[in-house]
């Protein structure tokens, strides 16, 4: 599949979202580290019914990641990140004050109703090449007539300079009728250059911190 929007602009550093997962969605400026220390959260009403729950209710056991949390930035009056190191780690949602999710994040670029894919090449890349045939994690729904995919690849976007090439690709998860049994699944899409690779490193542009991609 060829999808792309050679030489656009990376929305990297721009105003937007970023998202632990498609329910949690926070703004940008969440990365740049915690509003709370540990003890100012823990006086708020969010921060009171996750202290009961993970110091001393039935989350004890599985209290690692608001434990070892540095600060907290709540999102909204029901969820919160955790920090460590200046960078959010890890989520907790509360509803009708009683703690009903969390888990670990790492931030993606979210923008609309689009969400960034992690990539990786498929297959050696050629440094000769304008075109890199990546692949990306998406889903598909197994039903009668077969797996039906979910993920729709909707564009890829390309920034280069003289030492970097960094890629971004947006999905959307399509509707499905039904139930859907999910099945991971390694989708192919191709990212186009403006000027052959070469040396130039690649960069996963839509995880942040953006990654360096081993090719």
């Amino acid at each position: 599949m060829l999808v792309g929007a050679c030489g656009a602009e990376s929305p990297v550093g721009a105003e937007g979202e970023a998202a632990c997962g498609r329910d949690v969605r926070f703004p940008r400026s969440f990365l740049q580290g915690p509003d709370q220390s540990r003890e100012r959260f823990a006086a708020t009403v969010l921060g009171r019914v996750l202290d009961d729950f993970f110091m001393a209710g039935p989350g004890v056991e599985e209290n690692g990641e608001y434990r070892d949390a540095e600060g907290f930035s709540p999102v909204s009056d029901t969820v919160a990140l955790g920090y460590r190191d200046g960078s959010p780690v890890s989520f907790f949602i509360v509803r009708d004050g009683r703690v009903a999710g969390w888990g670990g994040c790492s931030p993606l670029l979210v923008e609309g109703d689009l969400e960034s894919a992690r990539w990786h090449p498929h297959g050696p890349v050629d440094p000769a090449a304008t075109i890199l045939a990546l692949e990306i994690e998406g889903g598909a729904c197994a039903g009668p007539s077969g797996n039906e995919i979910i993920t729709e690849i909707v564009r890829v976007d390309v920034t280069e300079t003289d030492s970097t090439v960094e890629i971004i690709v947006w999905v959307r998860e399509t509707p499905f009728v039904g139930t859907c049994a999910g099945i991971g699944m390694l989708l192919p899409v191709d990212a186009v250059l403006a000027t052959p690779l070469g040396d130039r490193t690649l960069w996963d542009g839509g995880i942040l911190p953006p990654m360096l991609i081993e090719s």
